[in-house]
């Protein structure tokens, strides 16, 4: 079958990015249905492989394998055409809402929001729940999520940097299990092995350094704190909560009611959740502020991922690649378990009505089996009739 153009990439992944709800693990099925059943367009054992790597990155996976997928279809035109598509509609609805909070807020009252947070409470705990299986499948991981949890609980922000790295350099001498491996076939993208590994090495070169002189070099900013964020979630993107909110809430750029009902919000939107940077960046600095903010949320795991994938058949033989991504995926699970008791379980329950509707959403999630959208927008109706 004749490789698409990256409009046509483009345009499947816009029909995506307006319909794929749920979160990452949800957008990988959606990604499948789409690109391997019905269009065919990507083999299933190439697709395979592109989902074990992003899953093991640190930065949004789904947003990350969709990077890939476009880059083996139609090149960096085709990886463009994907990350636009996908993200601009979850994005375009998070900086409306970002204008329209202060608006929202002084016509309804705190009711909605508190209806939102609940919500995300309860979107948090299934998400933290399903990680924990994923990234802590046995004894020595799960010592890992729980050590690290406990850290960040008696350390606050301050520790979560540290807490990731022991994890990555302790996964490095102490590997865990083997990662899933695939086989790469079809789909490789244009070039000889060499400037590929060359082209990977600089996009690699280019996420250190941007790094190190955002974390290091500047002074703290939005954007500088989104992209260190970003750098460091390792899980999926709610694995971003406490990194984000120890950034944002913890220097003063936001109130934590501001940030949980953003956060609470993104969870009714298609797309990935990494949008929610928009909404953190345009609540304060408007609409230029909040591209910026997401952009940088989305850097550094775009960067890894491109700069891997030619360079990625021969780490993925090392054990101690595999094992240190592995360890942090553990503890970052710690960290958003912890994040949850600190930062979102306490606004959730604050009162008895608020702490009904958390069990409420709850139980539409697991037990009716509602999708996510409608669950949160029935919490947040029922806090504005409530509040």
């Amino acid at each position: 079958m004749p490789r698409p153009s990256w409009i046509a990439v483009g345009r499947a992944f816009l029909g995506l990015g307006l319909t794929a709800f749920g979160g990452p693990v949800a957008h990988i099925g959606h990604f499948h249905r789409e690109l391997v059943e019905r269009r065919q367009w990507v083999p299933p054992d190439a697709f395979a492989e592109i989902v074990a790597v992003s899953q093991v990155l640190p930065g949004p996976s789904s947003s990350q394998a969709g990077l890939v997928i476009g880059w083996r279809l139609a090149g960096w035109r085709g990886a463009l055409a994907a990350f636009v598509a996908f993200t601009a509609p979850s994005a375009l609805l998070m900086l409306a809402l970002a204008l329209a909070a202060p608006g929202l807020l002084a016509t309804l009252g705190g009711g909605w929001a508190s209806g939102l947070k609940a919500a995300a409470a309860a979107v948090v705990l299934i998400a933290g729940v399903q990680m924990a299986r994923q990234t802590a499948p046995d004894l020595q991981r799960g010592i890992v999520l729980v050590v690290a949890a406990l850290a960040a609980l008696g350390y606050g922000g301050v520790g979560q940097l540290w807490i990731l790295a022991v994890a990555l350099a302790m996964g490095a001498v102490l590997p865990p299990a083997a990662l899933p491996q695939g086989s790469r076939s079809n789909g490789e993208e244009s070039g000889t092995p060499s400037r590929r590994a060359l082209a990977g090495g600089g996009l690699l070169l280019a996420a250190a350094s941007l790094l190190l002189g955002l974390a290091v070099a500047l002074p703290p900013n939005p954007a500088g704190a989104a992209y260190v964020s970003g750098a460091l979630v390792f899980g999926g993107g709610h694995a971003v909560l406490p990194l984000l909110e120890g950034e944002f809430v913890g220097r003063g750029w936001l109130d934590r009611e501001t940030f949980l009902a953003g956060y609470g919000a993104a969870q009714a939107l298609p797309g990935p959740l990494f949008a929610f940077g928009a909404y953190l960046g345009a609540v304060e600095g408007g609409v230029w502020q909040g591209l910026l903010v997401m952009l940088a949320l989305f850097a550094p795991g775009a960067l890894l991922v491109l700069g891997l994938e030619p360079l990625w058949p021969a780490l993925r033989r090392s054990t101690r690649v595999r094992g240190s991504l592995a360890l942090a995926g553990a503890a970052a699970t710690g960290l958003l378990a912890a994040a949850f008791l600190n930062t979102v379980a306490p606004e959730a329950f604050r009162s008895p009505a608020t702490l009904m509707i958390a069990l409420g959403a709850l139980l539409m999630l697991t037990l009716f089996r509602m999708p996510p959208p409608l669950v949160v927008l029935i919490a947040a109706g029922a806090g504005l009739t409530v509040g």
